[in-house]
């Protein structure tokens, strides 16, 4: 795919299931696991706690909590200190400070 392309040039991967749309055919098939009946979902499981995920690509940066936590980038949050080595899970957690109103902003000039 092209990174300069129109967005109605765009070969969109839709879901047979519901109406989600993706520019990956990868990004597609990990999607189509939240289809899955769950007695048919491979469970990829942590041997040292009880973490598990849906995703194999999930339990390699989980296994760093337990062989090497120097080599986790914590995410931290400026306002309440929350701290996260998930990007996905920092930037919610982000837009919960932002729909609460106690998210301080800096405007730069």
């Amino acid at each position: 795919m092209s990174v300069h392309k129109n967005p109605s040039e765009i070969e969109w991967f839709k879901c047979n299931s519901c109406s989600s749309k993706f520019k990956c055919k990868s990004h597609l098939k990990r999607h189509m696991v939240l289809h899955k009946d769950p007695s048919e979902i491979k469970w990829y499981e942590c041997h040292s706690c009880e973490f598990k995920s849906k995703h194999k690509e999930s339990l390699k940066p989980h296994m760093l909590i337990h062989t090497d936590p120097t080599k986790i980038k914590w995410l931290e949050c400026d306002v309440c200190g929350y701290k996260s080595k998930d990007k996905s899970n920092y930037k919610r957690h982000l837009r919960r400070h932002r729909a609460s109103g106690s998210m301080l902003y800096k405007l730069v000039y």
